[in-house]
């Protein structure tokens, strides 16, 4: 595909994984009920069983109250055109790009909103798209 058509859809977790600054974000997790669920996230998903969830750090927002994403905070960046902060769900190092002059204490909860629209899922063993 085109470089656009890989960076917005890309085919497998594989070429999500080094696609993009930072790469997708990656979660293995299990829906159940219509809900995408791994530690600290609750995502509404169609399907059911295991899967991998991904989403570009540039897609969600810090929110200032509980949200899809909530976790302590593992590190912060500065990277002068935005924050990137990282929280650990389980064993995956999740990242955010907040705004610039975004600042929060590590260890602190952050709250992050994801859209729905810009969810991928994977399948948690070939790591194909679903």
């Amino acid at each position: 595909g085109t470089p656009t058509e890989i960076y917005d859809r890309p085919a497998t977790t594989f070429v999500a994984s080094f696609i993009g600054s930072p790469a997708m974000n990656l979660v293995e997790g299990t829906i159940t009920d219509g809900t995408f669920r791994a530690e600290g996230i609750s995502v509404p998903a169609p399907g059911a069983g295991p899967v991998t969830l991904g989403f570009r750090a540039e897609d969600v927002r810090v929110s200032p109250e509980p949200a899809q994403l909530t976790a302590p905070v593992y590190s912060m960046e500065l990277l002068g055109d935005a924050t990137l902060v990282s929280v650990r769900i389980g064993p995956a190092l999740v990242s955010i790009r907040a705004h610039k002059d975004f600042r929060i204490a590590i260890g602190a909860p952050l709250h992050v909103a994801i859209p729905t629209d810009k969810v991928h899922l994977f399948d948690a063993k070939s790591g194909a798209r679903l």
